[in-house]
């Protein structure tokens, strides 16, 4: 059998919310991101700033081998990391010597 009402919880009118924002901002509506640190899981998050900055130190003439060391990666990951991070600006900018 169907409940004839739903529950009084099931809609976001219903619900409790307290605006208590993050270290980014005081309140959800006062926050400069375009979308919510939090609605994409945290390892993913992770991996772009780790992918940043895995490029950013190529770019600044480290080693492979120094990169892996500094970021926790295997060189073979960082080879991964910079092939499709050309792959995704075929413009060539910033090819490395």
């Amino acid at each position: 059998m169907v409940a004839a009402h739903p529950r009084g919880d099931a809609y976001p009118e219903g619900a409790t919310y307290r605006d208590t924002g993050c270290d980014i901002a005081p309140s959800c509506l006062r926050c400069p991101l375009p979308s919510c640190r939090y609605d994409e899981p945290l390892h993913v998050a992770a991996s772009r700033e780790r992918r940043a900055r895995v490029v950013a130190l190529w770019d600044g003439g480290l080693a492979v081998g120094a990169i892996a060391v500094e970021v926790g990666l295997s060189e073979r990951s960082v080879y991964r990391v910079l092939r499709d991070g050309a792959s995704k600006a075929q413009s060539g900018g910033g090819s490395h010597p």
